[in-house]
């Protein structure tokens, strides 16, 4: 039984697609969905629950489960062939929690994976580009910059590990991005990095189309994928639960305090709309799943009260920036 009464939500019991489960087969222009007897379902409750699923016509093999509280609700396969989810939204949000709940720990460990990074990118020039740590501390540099998704194996898709050389302009004195992120959004960014800027021009010179790549110890070239960033991120930070999309949220909770800091009158939509500018989505995701819940608490507050208390708001950790140390503050972080 999965269960956390401090967040005031129902219990929720274990479920797996490996369990019998309604199925959905092709009727017409619609679907029938059958029980796992193989009779017709026809309980408009559960009908009306496995529509609000929002499961898209294209998957197959597509998996629900009869029961209401079961932390997985469907699965299906897209049509690429990769499994995709539907949780109960009961379960999001404890995962939700979970995450805001680990960036004070996160907050102590950046500071120790920004060092790395900078000791494998060389300011010497002497870094070894062919090297797998030197592409993946590039590649985390990117993501701590612009605050840009891991990526994922999807075409349509892009994130850093799956930019191609052709995402990439050089400037003289910048870098400059242009793809098409989840959702088949456009994104353009860029950033001024002299350091990580000379790694990836000399990582282009090796053959093959990826941004993020390395020559392995059997002489060939390989690209990057987010299992091999999120392994270097746990060793790197001695975090056993960080993943790259960890940065995602800190640097949307962050932008979001920050617009709240600089505003006397300050709106939830206001500190969301930062979030988005930051993380290049949209400000409804961004309240939902990259803005830290005591971000939004110091809105309702009175204004001087509100002013008072950010202007002591503060930790001092070596290597995290002004707005970061406040925002470590505020969620009681760096004691």
């Amino acid at each position: 039984m999965i269960h956390d009464s401090s967040l005031g939500i129902p219990s929720l019991v274990y479920s797996s697609d490996e369990e019998p489960g309604i199925s959905r087969v092709r009727r017409g222009r619609g679907f029938q969905y059958l029980l796992p007897d193989k009779s017709h379902l026809k309980c408009r409750v559960e009908l009306a629950r496995i529509r609000k699923l929002g499961i898209p016509p294209a998957y197959s093999d597509v998996w629900i489960c009869p029961k209401a509280n079961g932390h997985i609700q469907a699965t299906g396969f897209d049509a690429a062939a990769r499994k995709q989810y539907r949780y109960h939204d009961d379960w999001r949000l404890y995962r939700d929690r979970q995450k805001f709940d680990q960036l004070a720990e996160f907050a102590t460990r950046l500071p120790r994976i920004r060092r790395k990074v900078n000791a494998l990118l060389r300011p010497d020039g002497a870094a070894d580009v062919q090297s797998k740590e030197v592409a993946i501390a590039a590649l985390v540099r990117l993501i701590d910059r612009t605050a840009i998704r891991v990526g994922g194996s999807s075409r349509m898709s892009k994130g850093a590990t799956t930019l191609d050389i052709g995402n990439i302009r050089y400037d003289e004195d910048r870098l400059r991005l242009r793809y098409r992120a989840k959702g088949g959004k456009k994104v353009s960014c860029s950033l001024r990095d002299t350091r990580l800027q000379r790694i990836l021009e000399q990582i282009d010179d090796l053959p093959g189309k990826r941004l993020f790549q390395y020559v392995g110890s059997d002489g060939a070239v390989h690209p990057l994928d987010s299992g091999d960033v999120n392994d270097w991120l746990k060793e790197a930070s001695g975090m056993d639960s960080l993943s790259a999309k960890m940065f995602r949220t800190w640097h949307g909770s962050v932008a979001a305090l920050d617009a709240i800091a600089s505003l006397e009158n300050p709106t939830n939509k206001q500190a969301c709309e930062a979030a988005a500018a930051t993380l290049r989505n949209t400000p409804a995701i961004c309240r939902k799943s990259y803005v830290h819940p005591a971000v939004f608490d110091l809105v309702e507050m009175d204004a001087e009260e509100r002013a008072a208390l950010i202007e002591g708001l503060g930790a001092d950790i070596a290597g995290l920036r002004v707005g970061e140390n406040r925002f470590v503050g505020l969620i009681g972080g760096g004691r």
